[in-house]
């Protein structure tokens, strides 16, 4: 079933009327006609179309006159046009029906979905026990929880290196901050006291930053200080340094890294976790399975685009915004 809605648009200043042709089916899915092209209208929908129409909808129109009285209240004229377009288009499918088979058809594809999905599921489980490689796949992904070496937690002090700072005025000035914050365990003076440091111009950052393993990769914690997420890959210099600290509130000599000099307090060590592989093999199979069941509804997929082509038409709401209504 399909139905035919004109939409016919006056804009400022010459009135020009335009119309907009949208072909609605199966929940207002629709194609652009010839909204592009200016035409003179007399008659719309079997009815005198005023002159302070703006946009007509079936039997409903918009006269500039609400228009002003919405600008009046500050609102986005724009933007009350479009959502007055969709729920006037939305109300036209409810009188014809078509929202009701739309409906029929949308469960129809849920039910069919779900069945597809189920099978999918059964088939992966049907596969047998996760694989050492899927296991391996999954733990890569998840090392910061499963899998991850001791990481060091600190704070620091860099004295950028940039095309006007040469290296050797960078160290000096490093480690004249570095004598300035020796025997400073507390984060928040050690911070401070390197920030208000005379910088003569260099960049000086000083900064708390995330725990990072001694090959660089960091993890972010969560409030409780706990694990949750992989975080950005530091450089390798830097966290060797880091993690040579032993004891918290300790920290190093001037360390150079591909950013420039730093000087690092190291505030906590977070310890080294190992699951074993019998364990992660439980907790990662749900996480298997469903990625076996992607891949078979992926190639299904796949193969449904090659016997019927799939055509991607253009959303309501993407197609009114091309139109422009703008009073």
């Amino acid at each position: 079933m399909k139905i035919q809605f004109q939409i016919q648009l006056s804009l400022y200043p010459r009135h020009r009327k335009f119309v907009a042709i949208f072909t609605c089916c199966l929940g207002l899915t629709y194609l652009p006609a010839c909204h592009s092209r200016p035409i003179e209208l007399q008659q719309y929908a079997g009815r005198p179309l005023e002159d302070d129409t703006v946009v007509a909808v079936g039997q409903r129109s918009l006269a500039r006159g609400q228009l002003q009285a919405v600008a009046g209240k500050g609102l986005d004229s724009s933007e009350f046009v479009r959502g007055w377009v969709v729920d006037a288009l939305i109300a036209e499918g409810a009188r014809n029906g078509l929202l009701e088979s739309a409906r029929v058809r949308q469960t129809e594809r849920s039910v069919l979905a779900r069945a597809l999905l189920e099978w999918a599921q059964n088939r992966a489980i049907a596969e047998g026990a996760p694989t050492d490689a899927e296991i391996a796949k999954v733990t890569a992904e998840r090392w910061f929880a499963v899998d991850r070496p001791s990481a060091a937690k600190t704070t620091h002090f860099v004295v950028r290196v940039t095309k006007t700072e040469s290296l050797a005025s960078a160290q000096t000035l490093a480690r004249k901050i570095a004598a300035a914050v020796r025997g400073i365990s507390d984060t928040g003076a050690f911070t401070a006291a390197a920030k208000s440091f005379p910088a003569n111009g260099a960049e000086v950052v000083a900064e708390s930053l995330p725990p990072v393993t001694p090959d660089g990769r960091s993890i972010q914690l969560d409030n409780a200080g706990e694990p949750v997420a992989e975080g950005p890959h530091f450089d390798e210099s830097f966290a060797r340094a880091a993690n040579s600290l032993e004891s918290e509130g300790a920290q190093s000599g001037v360390v150079q890294s591909s950013f420039g000099y730093h000087v690092i307090l190291l505030e906590r060590k977070v310890a080294a976790k190992h699951v074993p592989f019998e364990e992660r093999q439980r907790a990662f199979a749900p996480e298997v399975y469903a990625r076996r069941a992607r891949q078979v509804t992926d190639r299904f997929i796949e193969e449904g685009k090659k016997l019927h082509p799939v055509q991607f038409e253009p959303s309501l709401h993407e197609t009114i915004v091309k139109s422009q209504v703008i009073p």
